[in-house]
């Protein structure tokens, strides 16, 4: 949902014409290595995957072609049938790195749970090697070009906890999960001879959450930066908003964050509003959309009904968008 890794299933996301966006970790390959900041990724192929296979044995020799030539395309060399190594390995195209629990089996850098996004890597270097399966394997060395501190480090897990970001669930599935195991209880139950002891029904069964779901965060409470604040002190018609978010700084910065953006989407496109237009009833939209909003007779705010004249298009409220764009550096780029 975040966007950093689009497929599903597959672990390189990219295209074969263009380079490589994004690989996720999780210990599919016995030839893969981690080693935190450099990792050597084994490219995709070489198993008969037929019917709905997830996973085969190595089975044949992989090829430099469609994603493992969309990785080779991000080394900042020419393309090389027989492989390259960059010198300028940082001029390269940028990667993200996920890397998934499951490859717990095979290094100490894994997620204790879930998907991690762990920044921004480059290809070092590619080749072609025989794999323990005796088969041809296609090798791609990554190496960490992220300022933002790795999440296994000393800096990283302080900014973790700076930011409050906790694991991030699908909608019902901590409910799914705590079902099942209530499922499970009773047939495991119902398998088992009757005694006189205890005896476990589902409408009795206790009702623990999942380990996850019990960890406390430590929480760290963020503090505006001065230039925001200044600026959210300038924007006087929002202030009843602004004193509403800042009393989510105390939960951390994931949630400041996300009350600033619940309490300024604009109700039209459902975005984080942009170039924005505050209303004399003090209601948030874009410009843009209320300017199709007039365009199609509706001259009444989109929020509350009451009556709009065309001069609101005229007073745009730079004061907003700068705090807007300080809060998050770049959203406007997409707009």
């Amino acid at each position: 949902e975040a966007g950093v890794h689009r497929p599903h299933v597959a672990g390189i996301h990219g295209r074969e014409n263009i380079g490589a966006f994004s690989i996720v970790l999780s210990g599919g390959y016995e030839d893969d290595i981690d080693n935190g900041d450099e990792v050597v990724y084994t490219g995709s192929g070489g198993r008969d995957l037929s019917g709905n296979k997830r996973t085969n044995a190595q089975g044949f020799d992989q090829k430099l072609s469609r994603l493992n030539k969309a990785i080779a395309l991000n080394c900042n060399v020419p393309l090389n049938q027989k492989g390259a190594e960059a010198k300028d390995w940082r001029g390269g195209k940028p990667v993200r790195v996920i890397r998934n629990y499951k490859l717990a089996k095979h290094s100490k850098y894994a997620p204790p749970e879930g998907n991690r996004y762990d920044g921004i890597y480059k290809v070092v270097k590619y080749y072609p090697e025989k794999g323990q399966s005796g088969f041809t394997v296609w090798r791609f060395v990554f190496r960490r070009d992220d300022p933002i501190p790795a999440p296994w480090t000393k800096q990283g897990k302080k900014r973790i906890e700076a930011l409050g970001l906790e694991m991030q669930y699908p909608d019902g599935y901590l409910e799914a999960l705590e079902a099942g195991k209530k499922l499970k209880d009773v047939g495991e139950d119902s398998e088992t001879p009757k005694s006189k002891g205890k005896k476990r029904v589902l409408e009795e069964s206790p009702n623990p959450q999942p380990k996850a779901s019990t960890k406390k965060v430590k929480v760290i409470e963020f503090r505006l930066e001065d230039d925001v604040l200044l600026n959210i002190q300038k924007d006087v018609e929002n202030e009843k908003l602004w004193d509403e978010c800042k009393k989510e700084t105390c939960l951390g910065k994931s949630k400041f964050l996300a009350k600033v953006e619940e309490s300024f989407t604009c109700i039209c496109c459902t975005e984080l509003v942009f170039k924005p237009v505050t209303t004399p009833c003090l209601h948030n939209f874009c410009s843009s959309c209320l300017k199709r909003s007039f365009q199609a007779e509706v001259m009444t705010c989109p929020t509350c009904r009451s009556s709009l004249d065309k001069e609101v298009l005229k007073k745009m409220n730079v004061t907003l968008q700068e705090v807007l764009l300080l809060l998050f550096p770049g959203y406007s780029g997409s707009r």
